[in-house]
């Protein structure tokens, strides 16, 4: 699945580089504070992008340099294949893609031992996430969650899960923007860029 107005997906990509570029200011801001040092490097950490497709998140995110690594993960072959193409004809070395099932995530079977992320993109089908999707994001150890969707109805539905009083570790609504990505056409299609932070960030 591609946006075909560009121009839009261009901002709508816009707002999850923003909020993954906040994360790392703010959290390097604070490590400075904690150490009574000078604010340093904050272009450093792991962002991982499930529903990655042929990449177009994760590639945006590698180039802006706000993180030292972006993993993303597709259950399509042939997406992940598109995507390391994408990553090599640009030349990005900060981003590898991984071929799998995301419920098998919360398993332990696409990561690599010891691996958890400070951010986490989710850009799902109109089906929403899956409930071990959803497992894992609450059990990851993530500070931010940005969950971009075109069905606000499923995103509801898992922003329930994911924030609900009685699931520890869970997040918080930080920000929601909405994408109109086909104004003044009448069509009705709006993308939300939901962003979300641990009760103790």
């Amino acid at each position: 699945f591609f946006q075909t107005n560009t121009g839009q997906a261009e901002h709508l990509y816009g707002q999850v580089v923003a909020a993954v570029q906040d994360y790392y200011q703010v959290a390097a801001a604070a490590a400075a504070v904690r150490s009574g040092t000078a604010v340093g490097d904050h272009s450093s950490g792991v962002v991982l992008d499930l529903y990655t497709g042929t990449g177009t998140i994760a590639l945006r995110l590698a180039a802006s340099n706000c993180c030292k690594q972006v993993t993303g993960f597709d259950v399509s072959q042939s997406a992940i294949a598109v995507a390391k193409c994408n990553a090599a004809r640009n030349k990005i070395t900060n981003a590898n893609f991984v071929c799998g099932d995301l419920n098998q995530l919360a398993k332990g079977g696409l990561l690599g031992p010891g691996v958890k992320p400070d951010v986490v993109v989710v850009d799902p089908a109109r089906g929403g996430l899956g409930r071990s999707v959803v497992n894992y994001l609450l059990n990851c150890g993530a500070k931010r969650l940005i969950y971009v969707s075109c069905n606000a109805a499923t995103q509801a539905r898992d922003l329930q899960l994911l924030c609900g009083d009685s699931v520890s570790d869970s997040f918080e609504l930080r920000s929601c923007v909405a994408v109109d990505m086909y104004p003044q056409t009448g069509v009705e299609h709006v993308e939300t860029v939901v962003v979300l932070d641990r009760h103790d960030v």
